[in-house]
């Protein structure tokens, strides 16, 4: 899944290319310890949010009440290996890495400087090829199988 990831998301990555983001005034210099810092706290908040998504998917009755989907028990060695919450951490973990394209393109607020039409759609076709990709696949060799509508639904309103 990692694989698939990463091929959807250099899609889109390519299309910077023809971004019409503002060049610098000045020419660019390295600056590794900024770059590091942002990278870490990056990092950090996207892992932070699918450890949290996680837990409160399993280990509360959240979503159950508030949006009446199926619960996710421990299995019988008291893990959640579930397929289906495979493919729920699949597609938040693409989804977030995908719109981390926007924060990290432009100078200032990820907005301020709008994105091109080709930017966009391919944002679009990939955010809509891993949906279908978590909604409906049944793929044995990668462990995960579609979780739905209601909870791809619900990953995509958390972000």
């Amino acid at each position: 899944m990692v694989l698939i990831m990463a091929i959807l998301n250099d899609g889109t990555i390519m299309t910077i290319s023809k971004d019409r983001v503002e060049p610098s005034p000045q020419p660019n210099k390295w600056r590794l310890k900024q770059i590091f810092i942002s990278a870490i706290i990056y990092g950090l908040y996207l892992s932070a949010s699918t450890v949290a998504f996680f837990a409160i998917a399993v280990k509360t009755s959240f979503f159950q009440d508030r949006f009446g989907v199926e619960s996710i028990p421990p299995t019988s060695s008291g893990n959640y290996a579930h397929d289906h919450l495979n493919s729920m951490i699949y597609l938040q973990v693409s989804s977030i890495s995908q719109s981390l394209i926007f924060v990290t393109r432009s100078h200032g607020f990820c907005f301020t400087e709008r994105p091109t039409i080709l930017l966009i759609a391919a944002f679009v076709i990939t955010q809509l090829c891993t949906t279908l990709i978590a909604v409906y696949a049944v793929w044995g060799f990668t462990d995960i199988r579609g979780c739905g509508w209601t909870w791809a639904g619900i990953v995509k309103k958390k972000l």
